[in-house]
C-alpha cells in the first residue's frame, strides 16, 4: 500500500485527497489503493468519491473516544466524526445537484482544519494562569 500526493490538478486521486484534507504524508488517512477503490465505487465521480471518503472517516472517528491527555489538553476525536459527516452530506448534496467539485473551488473548511486532531488547552503555557 502507498500514499502519493502532488497537487489536485495532478490526478483524480490527488483531487480527492485535496478535498478531504489527506495531503500530509505524516498523517495519512487513506492509501492510494483505497482512494482508487472509492473512485471506482463512485463511477469515477470526484464528488462521490470525496463524499464516500468522508463517510468512511466519519465512521472511523466515531469509534474513537474523547480523552483528557493531561489536566490542560483534551483530545476530541468525536468532533472529527461530526465534521466529516457534515462534509459528506454537503458533498452528496453537491453530487445530487450535478455540481462539479472544483467549480468555484468548493473546499470545505472542515477539510482544511482537519490536518491535526482537535484539542483544547494545547497552547496554554503551564504556570501562566
Amino acid at each position: 500500500m502507498s500514499f502519493t500526493y502532488i497537487s489536485p490538478s495532478n490526478s483524480d486521486m490527488d483531487a480527492v485527497r485535496f478535498t478531504i484534507g489527506d495531503i500530509d504524508s505524516d498523517d495519512v488517512l487513506f492509501q492510494d489503493e483505497e482512494i482508487d477503490y472509492m473512485l471506482t465505487k463512485e463511477d469515477n465521480s470526484l464528488t462521490g468519491a470525496s463524499a464516500l471518503a468522508c463517510e468512511v472517516l466519519a465512521t472511523r472517528f466515531a469509534r474513537k473516544v474523547n480523552r483528557t491527555l493531561d489536566s490542560t489538553i483534551t483530545e476530541s476525536l468525536s468532533q472529527l466524526s461530526k465534521a466529516y459527516r457534515i462534509q459528506a452530506k454537503e458533498l452528496r448534496e453537491k453530487q445530487k445537484n450535478n455540481e462539479t467539485l472544483f467549480e468555484g473551488v468548493f473546499i470545505s473548511p472542515i477539510a482544511v482544519a482537519r490536518t491535526r486532531r482537535f484539542t483544547t488547552g494545547q497552547f496554554k503555557n503551564p504556570g501562566s494562569d
